[in-house]
């Protein structure tokens, strides 16, 4: 009973009270163990939680899923067909998605046990949310996931612009060598504008001004997300010093 105690107190060192319950409680459990029928179900394994992963997603993410052991992890891809995903969902208790697939009411309907939908991304467009929360199924997405790639690979697109990255490759490419045609602009001093300072715009003027940008954000947020910015007059700008 004292190292079930002293496990009770490290896992709650701030409680006295929870001490306290532990001490009346701890024997009650001890008294309990010995009832037969409550051995018997302890002894019985606990069924495992189903997850049809249905959708591609980084091999990192399924590794992640199937180390926990309580998971039982089915990859299952290529089903367009709603009647194939009904199928592979009825032993289902998560699904994981994309959006390569519809995750309906009907593939809902099919899944008695299900309880949660994973969208491995921003947008439920391929999910019957009404469905769901009909049924109490609880539908999550990923909105930050992908916004450092997002925003990266915009601003990597912008620099090649500006320095006339794919005209010259193609140049080159054809056995030319025109360097002096292809010299590009700055973008140090040179003024962004960014409509829409969410997330991503937000990363995005990060770089701009790691760039030495000027940035003017304009958002109907009522606040700036950029960093170092100030607002300047209505409707909602922001921009840098």
């Amino acid at each position: 009973m004292n190292k079930l105690e002293s496990a009770f107190r490290h896992h709650h060192p701030a409680s006295r009270l929870l001490t306290r319950t532990a001490r009346w409680f701890i024997p009650e459990i001890h008294s309990s163990l010995e009832c037969p029928a409550v051995r018997a179900t302890l002894s019985v394994p606990m069924a495992k939680f189903h997850i049809l992963v249905a959708d591609p997603i980084s091999q990192t993410g399924i590794d992640l899923l199937q180390a926990e052991p309580s998971f039982e992890v089915v990859v299952n891809l290529g089903l367009k067909k709603e009647s194939d995903f009904c199928e592979a969902a009825k032993d289902a208790n998560a699904i994981v998605v994309r959006s390569g697939v519809k995750v309906t009411a009907k593939v809902m309907e099919a899944a008695p046990n299900l309880k949660v939908i994973g969208r491995a991304g921003v947008g439920v467009d391929n999910i019957d949310v009404p469905a769901a929360s009909k049924r109490g199924v609880v539908v999550m997405n990923t909105p930050g996931g992908n916004t450092i790639s997002t925003a990266e690979h915009a601003f990597a697109l912008m620099t090649s612009l500006a320095r006339k990255i794919p005209q010259a490759h193609a140049n080159v490419a054809s056995g030319k060598f025109d360097r002096k045609t292809f010299q590009g602009t700055e973008l140090n001093k040179k003024t962004l504008a960014v409509l829409g300072m969410g997330r991503i715009g937000a990363e995005f003027a990060k770089r701009a001004q790691a760039f030495g940008m000027r940035v003017v954000a304009m958002t109907p947020t009522s606040a700036p997300t950029a960093p170092r910015c100030s607002r300047w007059s209505w409707p909602t700008i922001w921009m840098t010093p």
